[in-house]
């Protein structure tokens, strides 16, 4: 009947079905289109506007149709292809409004619909960043599988089994494979397995019209509630450094996920070791910009050497620090990773002893006042790592509290004496 003769009245008969409008290509076609998008998403949250491309100005479908600028096969691709219409979507947003604070205070606003503690919710992105090798991929998959289980991770609990997919661009199909099967062991099914999709096709890029339709065909395949692209840099071609390339990449990331309301994941790098000083989303590498458009800004740094007392290798503990937009704040936690299962554990680790120069003078003097360095590092291996109890002994020779001498034989072991006994015989 032509634009602006919708009736509210029409949308009920639309109840629970999915609905495609296609608007004639003028002013009052589009604004006709978003007004009826914007009464049938109360009746039906299955809702698309789809554009024909190459359509004049004016022109409507049947056009488009008889001048064979299109055909079944290509309209049923744009109808797949488009989003759907919600709640946040440009069909009920035909001019921005501003309200009054008691208008604003008074709405109805969904509250925050937090999926694992209150450390990630949907319609949020989430950075997780840390330098290379240290095992952030590795983590990204500890939380998809918790969360597409539905259990609690670390201690935060996960409300119930989430739809996840993981578009990753990293590590080979057979490598990331090997890292599932040592997580999920012998299992072959479970909540995950129907749960949880992995995309590992190289080359998508977000800021590229054929990309991010991949992206899209993905996420209405498998209507997720958590997406985690993997690594960030593989998904565009800007420059991080810039403000107004990374605010353009933002764009686009912030529409994917108002448009489907989901919750994001990125997984990101640090920037170079030499920037000292730097906490938080500010170790993101590339513009401010980055940590300014995450909701929460996850760090996963290596563990200070020789803080703690380990039980293993270095490289198998980490610390993830949070910094939230939206939740009160977190404190840290401190990971050790199973070799064996891939799976991060929390712990409590018992931090190293200050060992200082007056502790080795003391320690010689309770021992006749000469001692083997190999002795000392012996005597005080419970108290800190042998880097430490060096360097304790480097500064008590560096401010004369005490000597040493080399003997001559195996190994040639050094001989460390008080100063006061320097010249006493061996």
């Amino acid at each position: 009947m032509g634009a602006g003769k919708w009736r509210e009245e029409y949308s009920q008969y639309f109840s629970d079905k999915q609905v495609v409008i296609i608007p004639d290509n003028d002013e009052p076609g589009k604004s006709h289109a978003k007004a009826v998008a914007a009464s049938l998403l109360k009746a039906t949250n299955r809702v698309k506007i789809i554009e024909l491309p190459d359509l004049p100005e004016k022109e409507d479908i049947s056009y488009w149709l008889e001048h064979r600028l299109g055909n079944k096969e290509d309209l049923e691709r744009l109808i797949k292809e488009a989003p759907q219409c919600g709640k946040n979507s440009p069909a009920q947003n035909n001019s921005p409004r501003a309200e009054s604070l008691r208008e604003f205070l008074s709405k109805d606003i969904p509250e925050r619909q937090c999926l694992l503690g209150t450390l990630i919710a949907k319609n949020e992105l989430t950075i997780i960043s840390g330098p290379a090798k240290l095992g952030k991929s590795i983590l990204s998959l500890n939380i998809a599988l918790h969360l597409a289980n539905g259990e609690g991770w670390l201690g935060f609990q996960v409300q119930k089994p989430c739809r996840t997919l993981i578009i990753q661009q990293e590590v080979s199909e057979e490598a990331l494979r090997e890292r599932l099967n040592k997580m999920v062991g012998s299992k072959t099914e479970g909540v995950a397995h129907d749960n949880l999709f992995l995309c590992s096709e190289r080359g998508i890029l977000l800021d590229s019209g054929e990309g991010l339709k991949k992206v899209k065909s993905l996420i209405e395949e498998h209507h997720p509630d958590v997406v985690i692209l993997d690594p960030m840099y593989t998904f565009h071609t800007r420059k991080e450094n810039s403000a107004e390339d990374m605010a353009a990449f933002f764009r686009i990331i912030h529409e994917l996920v108002k448009n489907y309301g989901f919750a994001l994941i990125l997984v990101h790098h640090f920037g170079k070791p030499s920037l000292v000083d730097r906490e938080g989303g500010e170790l993101h590498r590339g513009s401010s910009v980055i940590a300014a458009a995450s909701d929460s800004n996850w760090t996963f740094s290596r563990i200070p050497p020789n803080k703690f007392r380990l039980a293993s290798l270095r490289s198998e503990y980490a610390v993830l620090s949070f910094e939230h937009r939206n939740a009160r704040p977190t404190e840290s936690l401190i990971l050790h990773r199973n070799p064996d299962t891939l799976w991060y554990e929390r712990i409590n680790p018992e931090e190293n002893k200050k060992v200082t120069a007056q502790d080795i003078v003391d320690v010689i003097s309770e021992n006749g006042g000469q001692m083997l360095q190999s002795k000392i590092l012996e005597v005080l291996e419970n108290t800190a790592a042998p880097r430490l109890i060096k360097e304790a002994i480097y500064e008590a020779e560096s401010k004369q509290m005490i000597a040493s001498r080399t003997i001559r034989g195996k190994g040639n072991p050094k001989l460390l004496f008080l100063k006061e006994d320097l010249d006493a015989p061996l």
